[in-house]
């Protein structure tokens, strides 16, 4: 009897007692921006300056509206763009992102609409280093045979690189880009991408140049275009997981 009672009492104080719990893990989204006709206190570099280039469009991948970057004919010497012409959007610099040692994940959603003009070479988006000259340290570059993604580290004259080839640019499709970086000048960076769930990018090293953070830029900067060329951007996310960014389960 004795035995009994014992072994009941133990029984109630292991299912009484919690088991160890890992530690919490950070989740939850630290940024976004959906363009429901907010700009979230990004700036523009356009010909339009004071004013905006830009305009909300309602092809948009999540939510009613959606921000298209557009340049036109003689949209050049922006921002020292030479003849090149440009319409971004960029995030400020901030102790919150894009510094050394920080781990984020980030997705971005881009369609190039009919009005879509391809150029010689142009910017789609990037992780611009905050510092004059330079390649920025991760690009996202349309050519006319494709896109690429392409990253830059180390000296910022002479950088060392990454990249993976895309294939080539739909018109009419959302790219939903999720990207995994921790931000390093050292060899414990990691840079990982993937587009719509496919993984498409694995770096492990450097990511920053050293003493330099970075920034967001949503580009539409290209050669001349000689006409009217539009992009479409749509939720763009800064989260501490998978889970708050991406909007389909990733190939790992």
């Amino acid at each position: 009897m004795h035995r009994l009672v014992a072994a009941l009492a133990a029984a109630l104080v292991s299912c009484a007692a919690p088991a160890a719990l890992a530690a919490p893990r950070a989740t939850g989204i630290a940024w976004s921006c959906h363009f429901e006709g907010t700009y979230c206190g990004m700036s523009e570099q356009s010909k339009a300056e004071p004013g905006r280039r830009s305009a909300f469009t309602r092809s948009a991948r999540d939510g009613e509206l959606a921000v298209e970057l557009t340049t036109m004919a003689g949209d050049d010497q922006v921002h020292g763009s030479g003849d090149w012409e440009r319409d971004d959007l960029a995030l400020p610099p901030s102790p919150d992102y894009c510094n050394e040692g920080q781990e984020e994940w980030w997705a971005v959603s881009i369609l190039f609409p009919n009005t879509y003009a391809t150029s010689e070479l142009g910017e789609v988006m990037d992780f611009h280093h905050h510092a004059d000259g330079g390649q920025a340290n991760m690009n996202l570059v349309a050519e006319p045979w494709g896109l690429r993604l392409h990253g830059f580290y180390g000296d910022i004259k002479h950088p060392d690189e990454y990249k993976a080839e895309l294939g080539r640019l739909r018109r009419g499709t959302w790219y939903d880009f999720v990207y995994h970086v921790k931000w390093s000048s050292t060899r414990g960076g990691f840079f990982i991408a993937w587009l719509n769930g496919r993984k498409v990018l694995t770096h492990h090293g450097p990511t920053l140049y050293p003493g330099i953070s970075c920034y967001l830029k949503l580009a539409n900067y290209h050669s001349p275009a000689h006409g009217t060329s539009s992009i479409v951007f749509d939720r763009v996310i800064r989260g501490a997981s998978e889970e708050d960014v991406a909007l389909e389960p990733l190939e790992h």
